[in-house]
């Protein structure tokens, strides 16, 4: 469940870089998403936050790495 998770926040991270990126681009960012989606998910356990259905796991996370990762590649 956490990997299906997982999955959908790297989407949702992807959203806002649709065609700014190319193959090997996406390919890295869901390598590095995958990593920090994991220690986004220990930060929540370690902390006792409750997050029934991963709503906040997939949906802050995603959206946060997705404006992170634009702010890095600029305009294009």
């Amino acid at each position: 469940v956490d990997a299906i998770a997982c999955a959908i926040a790297n989407i949702v991270a992807f959203g806002s870089l649709v065609g700014r990126i190319k193959v090997i681009e996406s390919f890295l960012l869901s390598l590095i998403g995958a990593f920090l989606y994991e220690v986004n998910a220990q930060l929540f356990w370690r902390f006792y936050i409750s997050d029934t259905g991963f709503g906040m796991r997939i949906f802050i996370f995603g959206g946060f790495m997705g404006l992170i990762s634009s702010v890095i590649l600029g305009k294009k």
